[in-house]
């Protein structure tokens, strides 16, 4: 008996001994503790309780960053599925010639084809099978991608589509995320459209259920910052880029007259919180490295949606924010 306390003991302090070490030896830079004035830590209305990456249905933890800027447009639809497979180009159902498709694509843009978000161009989450969408809209693109898992009960496909504007060889990208032959998810980057301006969408849809601003300070990257409106009830997250203007003790930024970088679409099936929706859906490890802050529009300003779609801006404490 007296022998196994004694090894009892012996195990209690490796533990504690490695507990001690452990926060030197492996906690990242980015995870440092953030002095007490950010507000991004302060529990309560607003403030950003964001999942991990390994336990993001179980867990939350309070950290002041969110998602990576990239260099021009970021991926915001990874895949949900630990097998990855690779991607295969296919081929499109009868091509059409190129100021055909743009005239058609400039037609899908003006008008959607005819319904609302978050269905787009005829396509409904929850509703449209992956065949119907390929074959309506593979003749209209310039590129097709697709994955598969291995037992083909999920796959990803990325749609390219070129601008409708007679000079421009840039592209509009959809990818898709289909389950079980169903289309569940749509992501989009849309281009310079004006019915989905931050004042646009907020006059056809209504206030979100939440919005969310996420930036930094840095000078050399003129200072990114990203506004989230999210609704959950409609099924649909607009995401806008926009620079901040320092005007000494505060930043302003604009994002009225802005289209959306990305749109992301699905069948609204109950209220789930921008956090956990976020948190499910693209994992949100990347915050804390990028060292970005991630605080609800009521903290970031005392401005209302209304003042900032009349004025298209609205200023912000720098205090607030982080500076690389």
């Amino acid at each position: 008996m007296k022998k196994v306390k004694v090894l009892l003991l012996l195990g209690i302090l490796c533990v504690w001994v490695v507990s001690c070490l452990a926060p030197k030896m492996f906690q990242p830079a980015a995870e440092k503790t953030t002095q007490a004035t950010k507000p991004t830590a302060v529990e309560g209305v607003g403030a950003a309780t964001l999942p991990t990456v390994d336990a993001v249905k179980t867990a939350s933890t309070q950290f002041a960053t969110i998602p990576m800027l990239p260099t021009k447009i970021p991926t915001l639809l990874p895949t949900l599925t630990p097998t990855i497979v690779s991607w295969v180009i296919r081929t499109p159902n009868a091509p059409v010639a190129l100021p055909t498709v743009k005239a058609n694509v400039d037609d899908l843009l003006k008008a959607n084809g005819g319904c609302s978000l978050p269905c787009w161009w005829k396509i409904e989450p929850g509703k449209t099978s992956f065949t119907t969408a390929f074959n309506q809209l593979s003749p209209l693109t310039t590129f097709i991608a697709i994955r598969k898992s291995d037992d083909m009960d999920w796959l990803d496909a990325e749609f390219r589509f070129p601008e409708p504007e007679a000079n421009s060889s840039q592209e509009i990208t959809i990818t898709y995320k289909v389950e079980n032959e169903i289309i569940q998810l749509i992501e989009i980057n849309p281009g310079d459209i004006n019915q989905y301006r931050f004042s646009q969408l907020l006059k056809d849809y209504g206030n979100p259920e939440e919005v969310w601003v996420e930036g930094l300070i840095d000078p050399t990257s003129n200072n990114p910052f990203i506004v989230y409106f999210y609704y959950p009830q409609k099924g649909i997250i607009a995401t806008f880029w926009v620079d901040a203007v320092d005007l000494g003790d505060k930043l302003q930024v604009c994002p009225g007259k802005i289209s959306p970088i990305v749109l992301v679409l699905w069948e609204p099936d109950g209220f789930e919180s921008f956090i956990d929706f976020t948190g499910n859906t693209y994992g949100l490890d990347y915050i804390r490295k990028e060292n970005r802050s991630l605080i609800s529009l009521e903290q970031s300003t005392n401005q209302t949606l209304v003042e900032i779609s009349e004025n298209n801006c609205f200023e912000t404490p720098k205090k607030l924010w982080p500076v690389r």
